[in-house]
């Protein structure tokens, strides 16, 4: 290792030349990396749907939430019989169900 330290010292042009070809190559490869490789912003969210007839069951819902930790964003949306109730977690919520809740569905059938 210390004779290649020697050697770039010794030979500054040199290694100033590498690092400007090397360079142009990092950078196009930095900007065909995909989203992926960067960390998710969104922060967790649970989506839940009812449909009734002449019935808005986003309220009792939301209220039932509502005690929940790590919960700052409660978003309800009723039209005609169908309500969806959005529910937003902070980033430091610990991943348990509490009591009576079910584990989430895979598609968005009924879970059994």
């Amino acid at each position: 290792m210390v004779p290649l330290i020697a050697i770039a010292l010794k030979h500054r042009i040199l290694m100033v030349g590498i690092f400007v070809l090397v360079l142009p190559g990092g950078l196009v490869a930095f900007g065909q990396l995909t989203i992926e490789a960067y960390p998710d912003p969104t922060p967790p969210t649970v989506t839940i749907t009812t449909q009734s007839q002449g019935l808005s069951a986003e309220v009792p819902i939301a209220k039932q939430v509502a005690g929940i930790k790590h919960l700052p964003n409660i978003c309800t949306i009723s039209l005609y019989g169908l309500s969806s109730v959005n529910l937003q977690f902070t980033f430091d919520y610990s991943r348990y169900c509490p009591a009576g809740v079910r584990k989430p569905c895979q598609t968005s059938r009924t879970c059994w």
